[in-house]
């Protein structure tokens, strides 16, 4: 879903000089690597500060939205360094977290659920020995993750009740919380968060109950062999009452006929392809037309 991105180029805004400080160095935010950070597992964006002194290069930044927040963070081994942010909701030397919820309310579905990042606005303050304050300014990020999975939509959407609007609207639109659904993640006419009144939650498990008999040529039933069915669960919720709507199963078709690659296969698997989800299309469809 996620197109690559080219680098892009933060330049701080300098102060007037100080006695010996340097002007505070550029960053360039660009794709991660392997650098740990502290305070953020799964940094989206990541950036290396470029100044006079060579050894700063190795100073690196990364950022990531998580719920309605975006987190900025420093390298596990910086020394001499802190970041600060105004109106920060969580400060410490190594990271910093600004809500973004008054701009993620703002934005339209299409936004949310788009494969264009999104600018969000947020600035921090990065202090390094030597230099000027930096002020930087957060590249724009992806927010999809925040809505596609079940967990963290639930949280931002039915228990915080994130943008929702004064009244329940007249036709249900209901947003599909899974990073697997094909499709654009809304089905209904809603564009924008506060038009928006349910929520599917989508979980998935394992099934191993079932069973193939393998034949030998002659067509002699030999024994029968284990099935492992992906099974994915929806249950859609009434964003203000919080109440379940509905639920539902669905299974990818798992016929037996032509499933074996070889004699002796222990185990037959039959996972929820993209094809399935049509299926969960049209349940949902019909439901908010009830």
């Amino acid at each position: 879903m996620k197109a690559a991105l080219a680098v892009t180029a933060v330049v701080f805004s300098l102060g007037a000089c100080k006695g010996t400080s340097k002007p505070a160095p550029t960053f360039e935010f660009g794709e991660c690597g392997s650098t740990g950070f502290q305070d953020l597992d799964r940094p989206a964006r990541c950036a290396t500060a470029k100044g006079e002194n060579r050894s700063h290069d190795a100073t690196a930044l990364a950022v990531a939205v998580q719920g309605t927040n975006v987190i900025v963070a420093m390298t596990d081994n910086l020394t001499s360094t802190t970041l600060t942010a105004t109106g920060a909701s969580k400060s410490n030397p190594s990271s910093v977290q600004l809500s973004v919820a008054d701009k993620l309310k703002a934005l339209t579905l299409d936004q949310l659920g788009g494969e264009e990042p999104v600018e969000l606005g947020a600035t921090v303050q990065v202090s390094m020995s030597g230099y000027e304050v930096a002020n930087v300014k957060v590249p724009p990020l992806y927010v999809a993750r925040a809505f596609h999975e079940s967990g963290t939509a639930e949280q931002l959407l039915v228990k915080e009740k994130l943008g929702l609007g004064a009244a329940p609207p007249a036709v249900h639109t209901v947003l599909v919380a899974s990073p697997d659904y094909p499709e654009r993640f809304i089905v209904g006419p809603a564009k924008t968060i506060a038009e928006l009144d349910w929520v599917a939650l989508v979980t998935s498990a394992q099934d191993k109950s079932g069973t193939c008999p393998y034949t030998e040529g002659s067509g002699t039933t030999v024994h029968d062999i284990g099935t492992t069915v992906e099974v994915i669960a929806i249950k859609i919720v009434d964003r203000y009452t919080g109440a379940v709507v509905d639920t539902h199963e669905f299974r990818p078709p798992s016929p037996c006929a032509g499933a074996l690659t070889s004699k002796g296969q222990l185990d037959i698997r039959f996972p929820f392809e993209r094809e399935h989800w049509a299926a969960v299309t049209d349940w949902l469809e019909t439901r908010i037309a009830t």
